[in-house]
């Protein structure tokens, strides 16, 4: 059980890569520290990452905050699971409100990282497990070198990333779901060699191995 009364030297919002790696160099400068998560860490949904320094065979996001977790706590962090409602400072120290109890300290850093937005496909976060469905170009693009690569998007973003995959793959497809291009833009994604179809959210189904388009949705194929 933490004492609630003591007051931290930190106090760290999150134990997802950046939290914890946070806790270790404080506890390695020989400050206490304390790590406030509530289970929920984004790095849960990495299947296998080969873009995680030091892991050379690849790593799982569990495994990886499963690591950082022991190593933190062998340095003498503590972790606490909870959920955070309110943050003030009272008396020159911050005052966090959490689900479990009143924590006082003198820094506050927060690593709450990011939420994303699943698609709204059925079998959406089950895809993500199994690396069908994947968030980041810059962390899984090398996962998915020479295969085949559909890009959600819905405006000049996916227009990017279509093309920045494309040093990975050369079969690209840009699933085109937001309002209409204008013909440039349209235009530039072809010249990359990037195959362009408008669609509806609807038309994609998550099989056991791969996510398939409708084939009624391939007559909305641009080509130039």
């Amino acid at each position: 059980m933490h004492n609630t009364n003591a007051v931290q030297d930190a106090i760290i919002v999150g134990a997802g890569p950046a939290g914890l790696i946070a806790a270790i160099y404080l506890d390695t400068l020989s400050r206490r520290c304390l790590v406030l998560e509530n289970g929920h860490s984004r790095a849960r949904w990495i299947p296998t990452s080969h873009n995680i320094p030091g892991f050379t065979a690849g790593i799982g996001g569990d495994e990886f905050l499963r690591s950082l977790t022991e190593q933190a706590l062998q340095y003498g962090a503590q972790i606490h699971q909870c959920s955070v409602s309110s943050i003030r400072q009272e008396d020159g120290t911050f005052l966090l409100e959490t689900t479990g109890g009143t924590f006082r300290s003198r820094y506050v850093l927060l690593a709450t990282g990011v939420k994303d937005h699943l698609p709204g496909i059925a079998g959406a976060s089950e895809a993500v497990l199994r690396s069908l469905l994947r968030f980041c170009p810059i962390c899984d693009a090398f996962e998915a070198i020479d295969k085949r690569i559909a890009v959600i998007g819905d405006g000049e973003l996916g227009d990017r990333e279509a093309g920045f995959l494309k040093q990975y793959s050369d079969h690209v497809t840009l699933l085109h779901i937001g309002p209409a291009f204008v013909d440039a833009s349209a235009r530039n994604v072809c010249l990359f060699g990037i195959e362009r179809v408008s669609i509806q959210l609807s038309d994609l189904r998550i099989l056991q191995d791969r996510v398939t388009l409708a084939p009624w949705a391939r007559t909305n194929e641009v080509s130039m």
